[in-house]
C-alpha cells in the first residue's frame, strides 16, 4: 500500500501533470510551445483562465529551444515559459497561486527559461503643433503582450488643415508588467514633417469646383488649392497658402510670400515672385523664383501644352 501511495503522489505532482488514463492525454492540459505537435490542444493567447486548464505543456523545440507562443498571465504574475531542453516535455502548473509561484521559483534553469512580460495597454497619440486642426484629433495604439525587451513600431497619420498629412511613429519598449501593469510599455513619439496629400481633388475656390483645361485666377491669403490632372493655368496672388499639383501639364504663376507648393506628378512650370516660398522635392518641374532659374529645364516637359484653357474662372 505504501508503494501505491508514493506512485499516486508522483503522478499528481505539479511538475508531472494531471492524472490520465493509459493511452490518453490529460484533459486539463494545453500546450504553450509554438509549433508543438503532441496531441495537446493549443493554449489560449494569453493564458489567463485557471479553470479550463490546470496547467500547460512546454515542449522541447525541434531544433531547440521550444519557445512559448503564448504567455501565462495568472495570479498577478506573467511569464513566457520556454523549454530549452533537448527532449523533455514539462508540465507547467498554474491552477493555484501556490503552484504557479512554486513553479516560477523552482523551474530547473537548464531546462526552463522564464521570460517576464509586457502586458497590454493603450497609448494615445496626438499630432504635434505643426499639424493644425488635425483629423482625427488623436488616435489610440493598442499594444499587446510581448516579451520584456522586445520593441515595436506603430505609425498613425493625421490630416492637417492646410491639406497636408503628418505621420506619428510610436516606438515602444516592452517592460515588466509585474512591476506596473499600467506602464508596461515605454513609448516615444516622433513626427514626420507634414506632407502635402492633395490626391486628385479638384481645384476649389469660393465653394466652386474647377476641373482641368482651365485658366484660373485666384487671390487671397491662407488658401488651400488642389489641382487635378489636366492642363491648367493658375494665376495666384496671396500669402501663406498651400498649392498642390496632382498631375498634368500646368503653368503656375504665384505672386506672394510663404506659400507651400508641391507637385505629386506631371510636367509643371512654376514661376514664383516673392519670399519664403517652399518647394518640396519636385519631379519634372521647371521652377524660377524672382527671375532666377532654380531647376534645370526638363526637356521631357518643355513644349507641352501648358494650361490650354477651355474656360476661364472667374
Amino acid at each position: 500500500m505504501r508503494y501505491f501511495l508514493v506512485a499516486l503522489l508522483v503522478l499528481l505532482s505539479p511538475f508531472h501533470g494531471a492524472l490520465a488514463l493509459p493511452g490518453s492525454l490529460p484533459s486539463k492540459e494545453c500546450v504553450v510551445t509554438a509549433g508543438a505537435n503532441d496531441g495537446y490542444p493549443a493554449c489560449a493567447n494569453p493564458i489567463v483562465d485557471t479553470n479550463t486548464f490546470v496547467g500547460a505543456r512546454a515542449d522541447a523545440g525541434s531544433p531547440p529551444p521550444g519557445l512559448a507562443a503564448v504567455p501565462v498571465d495568472v495570479w498577478g504574475t506573467c511569464r513566457y515559459v520556454d523549454n530549452i531542453s533537448l527532449h523533455d516535455s514539462l508540465f507547467v502548473p498554474f491552477r493555484s497561486n501556490v503552484e504557479w509561484s512554486s513553479f516560477i521559483a523552482n523551474a530547473p534553469p537548464g531546462t526552463i527559461n522564464l521570460v517576464t512580460c509586457a502586458c497590454p495597454m493603450n497609448v494615445v497619440v496626438q499630432p504635434d503643433s505643426n499639424c493644425s486642426s488635425p483629423s482625427p484629433a488623436q488616435q489610440t495604439i493598442d499594444l499587446p503582450y510581448a516579451r520584456t525587451g522586445d520593441t515595436r513600431s506603430d505609425m498613425v497619420t493625421f490630416q492637417c488643415a492646410n491639406g497636408s498629412s503628418e505621420t506619428a511613429t510610436a516606438t515602444s519598449n516592452a517592460l515588466n508588467c509585474d512591476v506596473n501593469r499600467n506602464a508596461s510599455w515605454g513609448t516615444q513619439i516622433s513626427y514626420s514633417a507634414p506632407i502635402l496629400t492633395c490626391g486628385g481633388l479638384p481645384v476649389t475656390f469660393d465653394g466652386k469646383s474647377i476641373t482641368g483645361n482651365t485658366a484660373v485666377n485666384i487671390s487671397g491669403d491662407n488658401q488651400v488649392i488642389s489641382i487635378p490632372a489636366g492642363n491648367l493655368t493658375l494665376n495666384y496672388s496671396g500669402n501663406n497658402s498651400t498649392i498642390c499639383l496632382s498631375g498634368g501639364n500646368d503653368l503656375i504663376n504665384v505672386t506672394g510670400n510663404n506659400n507651400n507648393i508641391a507637385v505629386l506628378a506631371g510636367c509643371e512650370v512654376l514661376d514664383v515672385m516673392g519670399a519664403g516660398n517652399t518647394y518640396p522635392p519636385i519631379n519634372n518641374a521647371y521652377i524660377s523664383e524672382n527671375g532666377v532659374q532654380l531647376t534645370p529645364p526638363d526637356n521631357t516637359c518643355m513644349g507641352q501644352p501648358y494650361g490650354t484653357p477651355s474656360q476661364v474662372y472667374p
